[in-house]
Order: C-alpha cells, then sequence, then structure tokens
C-alpha cells in the first residue's frame, strides 16, 4: 500500500524486499526491490547491507554492488557488514 500511495519512497521498496525474501524464499524480486530502494535514495547504507545479504542467501553476485558502495562511500562493504553484525 505504501507504494500505491508515494512510488518513489525507498522504505516501500526495502520492505516490499524483505517481505519477499522472508515469506517466499523470492531471489528474483527480493534482491529487485532492494536495488530499486538503493536506486531512489543511495546513500543509505542499511540497504546495501541487506541487498548483500539478500543476494548472498540467493547466491546471487555481490561484485557491482561493493564496486558501487566503494565509489559512493569509499569503504569496503564486506568489512562494514562484519562489524555491523
Amino acid at each position: 500500500r505504501a507504494l500505491w500511495m508515494n512510488p518513489e519512497n525507498p522504505s516501500a521498496y526495502a520492505g516490499l524486499s524483505l517481505a519477499l525474501f522472508n515469506a517466499y524464499e523470492d531471489c528474483k524480486q527480493a534482491p529487485a526491490m532492494m536495488q530499486e530502494a538503493i536506486t531512489i535514495y543511495p546513500i543509505w547504507h542499511t540497504y546495501y547491507d541487506q541487498l548483500y545479504i539478500l543476494n548472498s542467501r540467493c547466491k546471487l553476485s555481490n561484485s557491482q554492488l561493493k564496486k558501487d558502495y566503494k565509489k559512493m562511500f569509499n569503504d569496503d562493504l564486506e568489512k562494514s557488514i562484519k562489524t555491523k553484525y
């Protein structure tokens, strides 16, 4: 419903992403929805963390995500995740 009200709400895409994965283990739409959240709001670290974890659980590549994270934050995504979780 949040997307119906505001299709530019990155949190709605992130929430939908996690719901799709948790309920259905949807490895096609869940990462795509999280990527959309990043596209809309690229400065939110948590979206990158969540997409990294989704990609890992779905056995998808994280190479481009790590490059994008390095470019955006000048930091290593894997190292950042290990310090947080």
